[in-house]
């Protein structure tokens, strides 16, 4: 996943956390963390850092999990935009997401990949408006009926989840402190 640069406010400082890794890295951790399956084991990173500042340029990354997948991840603030890409491969072939937002993107199914695509197909399903409108207005009503009139609603998306993200991205720092490798748990 790449952006442009981060330059501005708390997306390009150091002391809040600024940069790729936390930034994108949460959100392709969090989409790894649904897609592999098992509980991450272990981690190696890689981070280059920006010249004077210390705040995170590129980081690639790879995560081992208990189900035997393995996710090797990149993030980037030297891309020209925002852009995505997932490629899921297994036994059976592989799936390719890509995107530059989240409403706009494209499925590729090679041929190969399954008889119901006995041509090799890409998808580009409609565009449902803007990401505020398709995706964070609807986590803010749930979550508010979480807290508010439907008290004991658990929410669809816990502490629990965003624990997990950062059990993945504390290690690849760690990872890059030094250790080739980092084990969870």
């Amino acid at each position: 996943m790449g952006s442009g640069p981060f330059d501005q406010g708390g997306h390009a400082s150091v002391d809040t956390g600024g940069g790729p890794l936390l930034n994108l890295g949460s959100h392709v951790v969090d989409m790894v963390l649904w897609f592999a399956g098992g509980d991450p084991v272990e981690v190696s990173g890689n981070i280059n850092r920006l010249v004077g500042i210390g705040l995170d340029e590129t980081a690639a990354f790879e995560v081992l999990f208990s189900s035997g997948a393995v996710a090797q991840c990149l993030v980037t603030q030297a891309a020209p935009r925002f852009v995505y890409a997932v490629d899921i491969h297994g036994r059976d072939g592989r799936v390719t997401l890509r995107g530059a937002d989240f409403t706009q993107f494209e499925i590729e199914v090679p041929r190969q990949a399954s008889a119901a695509y006995a041509h090799h197909a890409v998808v580009r399903p409609g565009s449902r408006g803007d990401h505020i409108t398709t995706m964070v207005v609807p986590e803010m009503d749930e979550f508010a009926l979480a807290v508010g009139e439907g008290e004991g609603l658990p929410p669809a998306i816990t502490v629990t989840d965003a624990r997990r993200v950062l059990q993945v991205l504390d290690p690849v720092v760690a990872a890059d402190r030094g250790w080739s490798s980092v084990t969870i748990g």
